[in-house]
């Protein structure tokens, strides 16, 4: 099984890769494009996302056009404990920067308040 899985991303990652720029962008778009009908056909207010990579689905894009309609939450890595924990996002500009992994999470110390619903 786990060299299934080892194999399987391996060849996600070479298809991914083989992708063009414009083809990236074309599947981001359809993928962002369906994820806010999705969100508004049910009604959402607050939302859980993460900040892509530059091998996945741009969700860059996706925040920056959405903020100001809905609350945006992103995962954080504490690095001393190595527990994950959810922020709200404030702003695209000050409220994030590299993490853990090099992933961008959001720039806090304080705790996640998590009555989000």
């Amino acid at each position: 099984m786990k060299s299934t899985k080892i194999e399987l991303r391996h060849l996600i990652k070479e298809k991914i890769s083989s992708l063009t720029t414009l083809e990236k962008i074309k599947f981001s778009s359809d993928a962002n494009s369906q994820l806010l009908e999705f969100l508004q056909s049910r009604r959402c207010r607050n939302i859980l996302i993460y900040y892509s990579l530059p091998d996945e689905i741009d969700t860059q894009i996706f925040l920056a056009d959405n903020i100001d309609r809905f609350k945006f939450y992103l995962p954080k890595i504490n690095s001393e404990n190595n527990k994950l924990s959810i922020h709200p996002l404030l702003d695209l500009k000050t409220s994030i920067s590299k993490g853990n992994f090099n992933i961008f999470e959001p720039v806090t110390q304080e705790e996640p308040n998590l009555d989000i619903l």
